[in-house]
């Protein structure tokens, strides 16, 4: 092929539309979307999307066959703009080049004795027989798994992201490879992205006051936004100029056709504006629904007067004189400071006897230092504890369980800070607001947000090793932001799939490790409402007293009561000292 012809194939890769909700991906081929530079292979070079040759050395192109590939040049999860400044560089360096490989999904020129195009399956079954580590060490073919239906999809699309993953990728079955933007490969991720074109800079305010505060962006179709989330310091210092193309990521669009949430990515010098806007659609509008005269609210009863016009309920606000009593679940009837997730004292003071203004802890372990490890029957959404961890994936979108629910009670501004975190690479953790301090119905300052990767019964051991990691990073978080309670809900046995007895046994001991050295940490309290796992954390606090008592000896009087006692167990038993 030549030249003019490879750099023209390049252009005309297929490319893939967002998946929607109202396909159903039952049969359909699924692998992992990777984070790469996309790279059209001719046989003897590699092509970037607007047709560039990357100079990789010959080490790197050994053995790879002279059939056409289309695949990424991918250097791992999270390093897409290390792979493209290896990959644009025409003198490359030899060692960070090892560091990349080239990830094939594709063999767009196969055909058959018949010269028809062979269907995905038969170029899958031609690239693994072809692209093996024995002849192509830094080639590889990406795997693909018939998906079992929507459910499957999430799950896997959280498995992915768990393990800081970007997404997932659909391909129909049976389809022959196609060019520009078609329906036969779709995209699967729970932030989506897009491109835009900067058209100007806006001047930051505050500690940004010398600094650019925001990029202003168009899309193809004309849409302007601001985005000022996701720029560094150095994109402060020197922005993306006119005429950049760069990439944002958002949560969705809503009905007017703004994106939510906007965060800004990274540049993106392999995309081509003017062929970019020819194969664009714009992303779907938020569905605007109808005014309805009933609304669910967290943690209360339904608001609105079911039975009424919608125009009795256009005029002034009006108070409820009902008393609390004859009024049972009405939207004015008076509730407990517990119940509205609210205390009588003042927003500021946090120092309670219990993390619950009138719920007294289940079980609890006071230590020889005074700290003390709670376990509560209760919604965490309503405890007074300094912070609430949050067990989220690598987008840090708060879409279900306690997510969603911290989320509804916070307020969009805690859905905007963890925007601006992510990604959150398995392992990490990273503290935001509890929302807006004027509005938000929680209770606690801060939320600590950490990535579990999922339980793997195949590695075991690191599985405990993961999970013991991340509660030790959200205690090591609290304790640099200096605070002094920090609950947890029972991390790690949801969909991550944790062995319960498991998962409570690694929360406790790292847990009483961290409280035995905490300069500042006052209490960690576990809460949840299940009876078994209460039940586990009971016996969890009573084998550490057990451990934490020291070898019987003579009897002394209970004056000399070792503070380790668990205060809400049977202290009726001997007490014994050296």
């Amino acid at each position: 092929m030549s030249n003019m012809g490879s750099r023209s194939a390049a252009q005309q890769v297929l490319l893939a539309k967002k998946w929607e909700e109202s396909i159903d991906p039952k049969g359909w081929w699924m692998s992992e979307k990777l984070d790469g530079v996309r790279a059209y292979w001719d046989g003897s070079r590699f092509y970037s999307r607007n047709g560039n040759v990357f100079y990789a050395p010959d080490f790197f192109k050994k053995s790879l066959p002279k059939t056409p590939l289309d695949g990424e040049l991918w250097a791992g999860r999270g390093m897409f703009q290390k792979t493209l400044s290896i990959a644009k560089t025409h003198v490359g360096d030899d060692n960070k080049w090892k560091c990349v490989s080239y990830a094939v999904f594709d063999a767009p020129k196969l055909k058959d004795d018949k010269d028809k195009p062979l269907k995905f399956e038969q170029r899958m079954e031609w690239l693994h027989q072809n692209i093996i580590p024995s002849k192509t060490p830094y080639a590889a073919a990406v795997v693909s798994i018939k998906c079992k239906g929507k459910q499957h999809l999430k799950e896997e699309l959280e498995k992915t992201e768990n393990k800081g993953g970007e997404g997932l990728m659909l391909r129909r079955p049976h389809s022959v490879y196609e060019h520009g933007r078609r329906d036969s490969l779709l995209k699967v991720k729970s932030f989506k992205d897009e491109e835009g074109i900067v058209v100007g800079h806006e001047k930051g305010s505050g500690k940004n006051q010398f600094v650019c505060g925001a990029i202003l962006l168009e899309t193809p179709d004309g849409r302007k936004l601001k985005v000022g989330t996701g720029l560094t310091d150095a994109d402060r210092r020197n922005p993306p100029k006119k005429g950049s193309v760069v990439t944002y990521k958002y949560f969705e669009v809503n009905a007017s056709g703004h994106p939510r949430f906007p965060v800004f990515v990274g540049k993106r010098i392999d995309i081509d504006w003017t062929d970019y806007c020819k194969t664009y659609e714009p992303p779907k509008k938020t569905e605007v629904k109808e005014l309805k005269r009933q609304h669910s609210i967290m943690f209360g009863p339904k608001i609105g007067k079911k039975d009424s016009n919608l125009s009795d309920d256009l005029g002034s606000p009006k108070i409820s004189s009902q008393k609390q009593s004859g009024s049972k679940g009405t939207a004015g009837s008076k509730r407990t400071a517990d119940e509205a997730g609210m205390d009588n004292s003042s927003a500021a003071t946090k120092k309670h006897t219990s993390i619950f203004a009138s719920l007294p802890p289940q079980s609890e372990l006071k230590l020889p230092s005074g700290a003390k490890l709670q376990v509560f029957n209760g919604n965490v959404i309503k405890c007074g504890a300094d912070a609430i961890v949050n067990s989220t994936g690598k987008s840090m979108v708060l879409k279900s369980g306690l997510a969603k629910a911290l989320s509804e009670a916070a307020g969009p501004e805690l859905q905007t800070e963890c925007a601006a975190k992510a990604p959150l690479t398995p392992g990490q953790c990273a503290s935001t607001s509890a929302g807006d301090s004027k509005t938000t119905e929680l209770k606690c300052s801060h939320i600590i947000h950490t990535n579990i990767p999922s339980y793997d019964a195949t590695n075991e051991q690191e599985s405990k090793d993961s999970l013991g990691k991340a509660v030790q990073a959200c205690i090591t978080q609290a304790e640099k932001l200096k605070l002094s309670s920090i609950a947890f809900p029972i991390i790690g046995t949801g969909k991550l799939a944790y062995p319960r007895q498991m998962a409570v046994d690694i929360l406790i001991d790292t847990a009483n490790t961290a409280l035995a050295s905490s300069s500042s940490m006052d209490t960690i309290a576990f809460v949840c409402q299940d009876k078994h796992l209460l039940k586990c954390l009971a016996e969890g606090l009573q084998k550490i007293k057990k451990s934490n008592s020291n070898p019987p000896a003579k009897k002394c009087s209970n004056d000399a009561m070792d503070d380790g006692m668990p205060m809400a167990m049977d202290t009726s038993a001997e007490v014994t000292c050296n």
